[in-house]
């Protein structure tokens, strides 16, 4: 369905409105490559080492909020060609992401985090593995730190078991990293399921 509505309207960036989708603007796009680099975290957090995130959030805001909320996939494809264009992963890397619940995905028709994570797979010809599923989740907005991490402790849940003896690292994806309580919800989640795999944190932007 969300594709047919592509087709239906005529395509206009989200930012400066000039007559193309972000991904092929011109305006926008030189802007945002000038603004992002990788600024790499070390993390201790179980088997999380690195966090990779590329801007601060207040820079980004208006162009990840184009995409999250007002249905624009092709913000998500350009941050993923630029996040690729920055970055390598070794050959035993693949990349997983933060699920959305079932309603969520159908009110947008795609999952952010999975736009960018397939996008810079693709490019780097690694795989892509949907590891987890999500419950339905109170909202972060407004929450304390710790209020987050309690709120997500529960959410995901291991969707298959996958056979990943031939992999060492695994990049979890997200649009955002705020607090970190999401991915150390992840990060729970798949360490105790895969204890041999390194993960990394990668995200856009971290507010």
């Amino acid at each position: 369905m969300q594709n047919l509505m592509n087709l239906l309207i005529d395509k206009k960036c989200p930012i400066c409105q000039a007559d193309c989708d972000f991904a092929n603007c011109l305006n926008c796009l030189p802007k945002l490559h000038d603004s992002m680099k990788p600024l790499l975290e070390d993390l201790n957090y179980k088997n999380a080492t690195l966090q990779i995130t590329f801007c601060n959030y207040r820079r980004l805001k208006r162009i990840i909020e184009s995409g999250k909320f007002k249905l624009n996939e092709s913000v998500f494809i350009a941050l993923a060609n630029i996040m690729s264009n920055l970055t390598s992963f070794s050959k035993d890397t693949f990349f997983t992401f933060i699920p959305s619940s079932l309603k969520v995905d159908q009110q947008k028709g795609y999952n952010p985090a999975y736009e960018i994570a397939q996008n810079i797979a693709k490019s780097k010809s690694l795989p892509v593995f949907g590891l987890m599923g999500a419950n339905k989740q109170d909202s972060q907005i407004n929450l304390t730190r710790e209020e987050r991490i309690k709120n997500v402790k529960s959410k995901f849940f291991l969707k298959t078991s996958v056979d990943l003896s031939q992999y060492k690292v695994c990049v979890i994806v997200d649009d955002v990293i705020t607090s970190g309580a999401t991915m150390m919800a992840a990060t729970d989640l798949i360490s105790e399921s895969y204890p041999h795999l390194s993960l990394i944190w990668l995200a856009p932007c971290k507010s």
